[in-house]
């Protein structure tokens, strides 16, 4: 495929609005990071089963190679180096919202949402350089895994939960982190087989039901009623 005919719906367009809800049957660093490691590597594990060929093909041309797994977590590591970027991972969506005011909260589009239409942009671009695609690659794979992550689109003054505290496996703990990650490694600390698990969970009513998503709608996937005017299971981090 060349580059002029790549699109980006083909990297998306059957993508992740599987992850937080398969996620969900089973039961992913600190700070206010989306999923850990191994939750973006397992959003990126599932989203392969749903690319097409060529938009694989597509993508480990641009990536020199490596899978879009391998490059799931790059955009946390970058904004290590690169702070500006941490607004980029979420949106905050008041708690009591029922819908989403992009232009209250998604101000010059710096938020998960609004960078996330950026990267596809740059992906559709047929004058966009070979680095500048790379890039976007990198950073629609991460955002998309964080825009599954509740706590990245919802606002109740509590910073994504990492100002609320709990005890988790006998160690004081933040709720986020706990969602992020100790959830995760409770269940399986190995990836791939929890990729094969999830995976084994998706029905073809999932799937058809979840390729009817948007970038806009991922924070309302999980049902009629936005998922942040639900309150959290108490098994998950209550």
């Amino acid at each position: 495929m060349t580059r002029r005919s790549v699109p980006t719906v083909a990297f998306v367009r059957r993508p992740c609005l599987a992850v937080w809800a398969a996620l969900a049957l089973l039961c992913p660093v600190r700070a206010v990071f989306g999923w850990g490691h191994e939750g973006h590597v397992v959003v990126a594990l599932i989203a392969e089963h749903y690319m097409t060929p060529a938009a694989l093909t597509r993508a480990g041309d641009l990536l020199d190679g490596a899978s879009i797994d391998s490059v799931a977590s790059w955009a946390d590591e970058y904004r290590r180096r690169d702070p500006e970027t941490g607004r980029w991972h979420y949106i905050n969506i008041p708690l009591a919202d029922s819908k989403i005011d992009i232009a209250r909260e998604c101000h010059s589009g710096d938020c998960v949402i609004g960078r996330t239409e950026q990267f596809l942009a740059v992906l559709r671009d047929p004058k966009a350089d070979r680095p500048a695609k790379a890039e976007a690659v990198r950073y629609v794979v991460h955002f998309i895994g964080d825009l599954h992550q509740p706590l990245h689109d919802e606002d109740n003054d509590d910073r994504g939960v990492n100002g609320r505290h709990l005890v988790f496996e006998g160690h004081p703990d933040n709720r986020h982190w706990v969602w992020d990650t100790g959830l995760l490694e409770r269940v399986n600390r190995d990836a791939e087989a929890l990729d094969a698990d999830l995976e084994s969970r998706i029905t073809l009513q999932d799937r058809a039901q979840w390729t009817k998503g948007t970038i806009h709608s991922a924070p309302t996937a999980l049902g009629h009623r936005p998922f942040w005017s639900k309150p959290l299971p108490r098994t998950f981090c209550c």
